[in-house]
């Protein structure tokens, strides 16, 4: 019987529970590293009303290798729809209590992964509290990821990003990397989910060095602000300047269209389509794989859940799992 293949994932937020749930349908083993700099919604609220660790893309990694009954993915998925808990998630208050309980977000992590029947591993990038810091041109700063969305704004014009506290990466992350047979960076907003992982130091040296190779799961949408109007090959040369010129062996991103009635009905204000700019991908160093990968239902924001604005337009996690298997089994 063949070896299962080892699949490290890494970034945070919703592009990774996508990647995650298409991906726990096939014989492999799953490492998930998560970014720890998450400071809006629930999550943020509870970090300063708690002093625990960023809970909330490692809840969606959880739920999304889930094999529990539903009655238990749903009830650690439910939103509190009024009182002083009104926007708050039953799985971050479960991580929180049991981190302010054992002394251990490791151990919060590993109470979760058997009342939710994980299979994988999930992974904090590290265990270092430390925040992101956008540094704009003219020497301004924005602190916390939740400030983030003032980028948006044309007085603030962003330059790069930075941690507020040098992390240290968390050896079991540095270890999942070391072992794996595929890298896959996911897909989401680069300097809120998934750059901030490459902040973390031991992080990128780990990627460089590894002999797999690294898979980049483009994101559908640019950011005002941020990836501004940007092409695919532009925002790769940005995503280069944090993970490493070369690194990357493979991009995979959306060829279907998005119809002007999707657009309208779900564009977020901030949200711009990304267009791609086949001749430079063509001249780059790395493979570029076209492929549909629009989920067909754009996603309906729960009523309760009302302490963030969460994108509509989403990948389709089966179609984006079988591109990805397809490259881990047959090579590039």
């Amino acid at each position: 019987m063949p070896k299962k293949k080892n699949i490290v994932t890494i970034g945070g937020g919703t592009g990774s529970s996508i990647v995650l749930s298409g991906l726990k349908k096939y014989p492999v083993n799953i490492s998930a590293i998560l970014a720890m700099t998450d400071s809006g919604g629930s999550t943020g609220h509870l970090v300063r009303d708690l002093n625990v660790h960023p809970m909330g893309d490692i809840r969606q990694a959880l739920l999304a290798l889930s094999y529990a009954d539903e009655e238990y993915r749903d009830f650690f998925n439910l939103r509190f729809d009024s009182g002083d808990l009104r926007g708050h998630n039953v799985g971050n208050l479960f991580l929180a209590g049991y981190e302010k309980q054992l002394g251990s977000f490791d151990k919060a992590i590993e109470k979760a992964s058997e009342y939710l029947k994980v299979g994988g591993k999930v992974i904090p990038v590290t265990l270092t509290r430390t925040e992101l810091v956008a540094h704009l041109v003219g020497g301004r700063k924005l602190f916390q990821e939740h400030s983030f969305d003032d980028l948006a704004k044309k007085k603030n014009v962003f330059k790069k990003i930075s941690l507020s506290k040098k992390a240290s990466a968390n050896p079991r992350a540095v270890k999942a990397i070391n072992d794996a047979d595929a890298i896959v960076i996911c897909p989401g907003n680069p300097f809120r989910s998934v750059l901030p992982n490459f902040l973390v130091r031991g992080i990128q040296q780990a990627v460089k060095n590894s002999k797999a190779p690294v898979l980049f799961c483009s994101g559908l949408m640019n950011k005002k602000g941020q990836t501004g109007s940007m092409d695919l090959a532009e925002g790769i040369k940005l995503y280069e300047q944090y993970i490493g010129k070369g690194v990357i062996d493979c991009v995979i991103y959306n060829s279907k269209k998005m119809s002007p009635q999707m657009l309208k009905k779900n564009q977020l204000n901030d949200e711009l389509p990304m267009p791609v700019d086949q001749k430079k991908l063509d001249q780059a160093s790395y493979k570029s794989i076209a492929a549909p990968l629009l989920a067909s239902e754009t996603y309906q924001q729960k009523k309760s859940d009302v302490l963030l604005e969460r994108t509509r337009i989403r990948h389709d996690p089966q179609k984006l799992a079988t591109i990805i298997m397809r490259i881990v089994q047959k090579g590039l």
